[in-house]
């Protein structure tokens, strides 16, 4: 046998060895014997072989390979380029594992929650984004979020995708939805790996989004995305107005059996600052985050770190945040600085173990599953980067 991991698998050194099926989004922890052996597995060596290099026992290596197989992760192909052992960085600890990337601030769109600075038009470059995927893969990267303002607006938006095609990277397009159509989703085929579509209601939608219409025109282009076999994820910010029509917007998406739903409550910042009509009080608002919702979850979390401990956000003109609402706080550009130079200075400035947070002074006992909550929203909220968030603590129905 000549085993071969398949092209949907990626090997990754994180802070425990890992397996990433980036078309399922599927991870599997490994111990260091497997992940020694699995280097190997690039269909050059036999597992006679391989059991030599890594003096493994045949046995072992026969019970991985029917595991991996099994699990649709690997083949038996003999390969004539005679490669060795992968060679692989050790991720940073934290490990980055998603970056959210606004390839524009423009959008077709001027919805009222939006925090995006929109004072000038600003697309990044393709060279900047090439490098920067080529680093993000070094690193050990899992995960890139493909947003804008509307990232379908950039000019070389398809030609960019291309281009990171056969980066074992899964690739995820957030888009409001609205110009899709037939043709760009069948060129979406094989560039990216997931859609996620916001919609924020049924009859308010439109009037949050700005634009009439646009939840029908969403739906059509999510059912589009779906008869092409598409996982589709839709994004949900709850506010005042389509409180009621979350239970009506459930129906619709599990007629359309779309993969996961996400909902988020909108923070008071940006343009949503002067909408007080939409705004909801955390109390309401934290139980309907618990009511709702289904699917696997957005991003990975830690057992130490509070949230965004695996996340980084780069915006269109190269600056780096630790997410997308920290814009006006960016830690350097990656026009300067290395990824992983920014990852650094993001570990040292806005990363924060679990133990710092107010909630761990509190004894709160829902720290570890809810990671303190969101530090933009604690922050906003009460003026304290490491105090509480109040939402979460009413989606825990705990009280401060």
């Amino acid at each position: 046998m000549y085993p071969l991991l398949l092209e949907n698998v990626a090997i990754r050194n994180l802070e425990v060895p890992t397996l990433y099926d980036y078309i399922k989004n599927e991870m599997f922890e490994l111990d260091e014997e497997a992940f020694n052996a699995i280097k190997l597995f690039n269909g050059n060596h036999t597992l006679e072989q391989i059991s030599k290099i890594t003096r493994s026992s045949i046995k072992d290596l026969k019970k991985l390979t029917n595991y991996l197989i099994e699990e649709n992760l690997l083949t038996d192909r003999k390969m004539e380029d005679k490669a060795g052992a992968e060679a692989l960085h050790k991720s940073p600890v934290p490990s980055l594992r998603t970056i959210l990337v606004h390839i524009t601030n423009y959008c077709n769109l001027d919805c009222i929650h939006c925090y995006v600075d929109k004072s000038q038009r600003l697309e990044m470059k393709t060279e900047i984004f090439y490098d920067l995927v080529k680093q993000f893969d070094e690193l050990q990267g899992l995960k890139i979020l493909i947003s804008g303002g509307e990232p379908l607006t950039h000019p070389k938006f398809f030609e960019i995708m291309e281009q990171i095609k056969k980066v074992k990277i899964r690739k995820v397009l957030l888009t409001n939805g609205i110009l899709l159509n037939d043709e760009k989703i069948k060129r979406l085929k094989g560039l990216v790996q997931e859609v996620q579509i916001s919609l924020d209601g049924t009859q308010s939608h439109n009037q949050f989004r700005k634009m009439k219409n646009a939840f029908n025109q969403a739906l059509k282009n999510i059912q589009i995305l779906k008869n092409n076999d598409f996982p589709v994820s839709i994004s949900t910010m709850i506010h005042r107005k389509n409180l009621d029509e979350l239970p009506e917007l459930e129906k619709i998406l599990n007629d359309l059996k779309v993969d996961n739903w996400y909902l988020d409550v909108p923070t008071v910042t940006g343009e949503y600052r002067n909408n007080p009509l939409f705004h909801l009080d955390p109390e309401t608002a934290g139980k309907a985050l618990k009511k709702y919702g289904f699917g696997q979850k957005f991003y990975y979390e830690s057992e130490t770190y509070a949230c965004g401990a695996h996340l980084c956000a780069i915006m269109a003109n190269g600056d780096v945040a630790k997410c997308g609402f920290f814009e006006d706080q960016p830690v350097e550009n990656i026009k300067n600085k290395s990824l992983k130079e920014c990852w650094q200075l993001i570990k040292d400035n806005y990363i924060w173990e679990q133990k710092e947070l107010k909630c761990y002074d509190m004894k709160c006992e829902y720290l570890k599953d809810c990671k303190g909550g969101c530090r933009y929203r604690a922050c906003i909220d009460t003026d304290n980067i490491l105090g509480i968030d109040r939402v979460k603590c009413a989606y825990y129905e705990y009280r401060p």
